[in-house]
């Protein structure tokens, strides 16, 4: 834990170094003007320096004892009674019924529809189509 404490305060310590000089490097005027010995070359007004309070923060690391309960596998050994099914193979005698196809004629009566020619006379209406020759009038317009 105490290495722990030591690589955290490190870290924040060279984040806080690393913070300030960026700070320090903008109020120098480390931008376009920073070559330029008067503030009217870039167009840009004169730096002012101003003295003000900050509230800066500083981390303190306290040690505490925490209780914390912890889950640890411990082997043990215990019986177990279980019950195991085991075939077991032993000859008997059975009576089987086996069914046995057989054949067997028998008669079925049968219909069957057969086919009668027959001779009879019948009379018929037979339409001819006949022609003759009709005669019409009609007029022609001949321009």
């Amino acid at each position: 834990m105490i290495r722990h404490v030591a690589i955290w305060s490190t870290t924040v310590l060279s984040l806080l170094a690393l913070v300030s000089s960026s700070e320090a490097s903008h109020r120098r005027g480390s931008g376009c003007c920073a070559a330029a010995p008067c503030a009217s070359a870039c167009g840009a007004p004169a730096v002012q320096y101003v003295e003000r309070q900050v509230t800066c923060y500083r981390p303190q690391m306290v040690e505490q004892t925490v209780t914390q309960a912890v889950v640890r596998c411990i082997p043990t050994q215990e019986n177990f009674n279980y019950t195991v099914n085991v075939p077991v193979m032993r000859q008997e005698k059975r009576t089987q019924t086996v069914m046995v196809p057989q054949q067997k004629e028998i008669q079925v009566p049968v219909t069957v529809c057969v086919p009668v020619t027959t001779n009879e006379t019948q009379t018929v209406v037979e339409y001819v189509p006949t022609s003759k020759v009709v005669e019409y009038q009609y007029t022609v317009m001949v321009p």
